[in-house]
């Protein structure tokens, strides 16, 4: 029972208050550790911090401040969740609030490119901290990746030597206990606005109903950054135009060309890139906290108010002249016409076939392969693909493309999460293994499916689904 624990001071990391209580209560780390979390190796991460907790101190939080409110408000989440689509940052919250599972495969991580990272500090905000609260502690915004500003000071944040890193030895750094170096350097104007703009940009509770990548294209609209028409984006003269304007406040901007490229393709969602990408084209906040797609592309309206020119009798140079494209662009438009979905089943051969008899003969014996493939016929199990089924039939790689039924059943099987591909290979190598022993450990599970501690944790979940729950709580307490 946790009769006391400090109040969560305005913006401060989860892991500081931890340390704050340490130095209160305990005189040793390992005392509060074992106090708070499962075992006394268990660290509280900087970043994080909520995933080694006991279920008793998780519920002690809960009553207190809410789990999700810590999640979102006391720890660096969303420096890394907020781009991230829905299910994912749901998997991660799951992840965090329950103390199951891997956050690193649920969530993706910028590499630290300038070298080791470690906790951050302003001097006026740690005077100033130590006169209201009597004590100094760290603070949120002061960690953000790739802002190096107070956006309540302006002044440069100084580093100390505690190293944010998995690889450190586990410590609770209590702010109090550093050497603060009290030389405030005020950084300019242009930086100042940037961190303030990041720092507020954290704050947003968005829930994202439309695809971020497409968002972002959205915004270009209206730039000289993307066409008229809005189908060529001029990145080259993006990326240029944004290393310029961050060498004006003294900042590298986003690195490489590809990693703009990858924020317009849905392959990039570091927060940072994104930040420095809206805070150049000038998008408000606001517009972040309600974000949405306009009900017609600019495509579509591009090409509504050309085919409306036409019809008004007027030439494709008068059109270009007010739509702001080429001639050239002007004139296709009028004769673009919206693509058929092709139709496999009639493409035109020599040999064409009766692909919609061939889906129905052949609807029985994917399914028996399937099952075989999924069931491992007495060998271990696997999990069903498009391509494990088109070599077990001995079809040309496209052949699923012409035959719908087979394809859909095919889909069906493969719909399965690695982590449930992992639980039923889990209670396949438990059953295996009583049958030829009496005694079962860890290492024998390991051996026989060659997974990790990591893998039988994010499985753990799934295991009643394939066995009883006698069998399967059997298996959980050996993994």
């Amino acid at each position: 029972m946790i009769a006391y624990f400090p109040e969560l001071y305005p913006d401060e990391l989860f892991y500081s208050t931890v340390a704050r209580y340490y130095s209160h209560l305990y005189p040793s780390y390992n005392m509060a550790i074992e106090k708070l979390c499962i075992n006394k190796n268990s660290r509280i991460d900087i970043e994080f911090g909520l995933k080694a907790l006991n279920k008793e101190t998780r519920s002690f939080f809960e009553k207190t401040y809410g789990l999700r409110s810590i999640l979102l408000n006391h720890t660096m989440f969303l420096q890394y969740a907020m781009f991230e689509t829905n299910d994912r940052r749901m998997q991660a919250e799951a992840i965090l609030l329950d103390g199951e599972g891997d956050i690193q495969s649920a969530l993706r991580f910028p590499k630290n490119k300038n070298g080791t990272r470690f906790l951050r500090y302003c001097p006026l905000c740690f005077n100033e901290d130590k006169q209201k609260y009597g004590e100094a502690y760290w603070h949120k915004a002061h960690q953000i990746r790739g802002v190096d500003v107070c956006n309540k000071h302006g002044c440069f944040l100084h580093n100390t030597n505690i190293e944010i890193s998995a690889k450190s030895s586990p410590r609770l750094w209590v702010a109090d206990d550093i050497v603060v170096n009290c030389e405030a350097d005020l950084a300019s104007e242009v930086e100042q606005q940037f961190a303030d703009y990041a720092i507020q940009l954290m704050k947003v509770r968005t829930t994202w109903n439309c695809p971020i990548n497409e968002w972002l294209i959205s915004k270009l609209e209206g730039t000289k950054y993307i066409s008229a028409r809005g189908k060529r984006k001029f990145v080259n003269e993006l990326y240029s135009d944004m290393l310029e304007y961050c060498k004006e406040f003294g900042r590298v901007g986003i690195e490489k060309q590809h990693q703009l490229v990858k924020l317009f393709t849905g392959y990039n969602n570091n927060f940072l890139d994104i930040c420095m990408l809206l805070f150049f084209l000038k998008v408000s906040i606001k517009e972040l906290e309600n974000p949405y797609l306009p009900k017609e592309s600019q495509t579509e309206r591009f090409d509504k108010q050309v085919e409306q020119y036409y019809q008004e009798g007027l030439g494709c140079y008068r059109i270009a002249r007010k739509v702001g494209s080429s001639p050239t662009t002007a004139l296709k438009t009028n004769s673009i016409k919206d693509k058929k979905q092709r139709n496999y089943s009639n493409r035109a051969g020599a040999t064409k076939q009766n692909w919609e008899k061939m889906d129905k003969e052949m609807l029985v014996k994917v399914k028996e392969l399937c099952e075989k493939i999924y069931t491992g016929d007495g060998d271990r199990p696997k999990r069903v693909t498009s391509f494990a089924v088109t070599k077990g039939m001995g079809w040309p790689d496209k052949r699923l493309n012409y035959l719908p039924k087979c394809k859909e059943l095919v889909k069906t099987y493969a719909s399965e999460s690695i982590e449930e591909y992992w639980a039923r290979e889990c209670v396949w190598a438990y059953e295996k293994i009583m049958k030829e022993s009496v005694n079962i450990n860890w290492r024998q599970l390991r051996d026989m499916t060659n997974m990790t501690r990591e893998n039988f944790e994010r499985c753990k979940k799934y295991l009643s689904n394939y066995t009883d729950n006698i069998t399967a709580d059997k298996i959980r307490r050996i993994i």
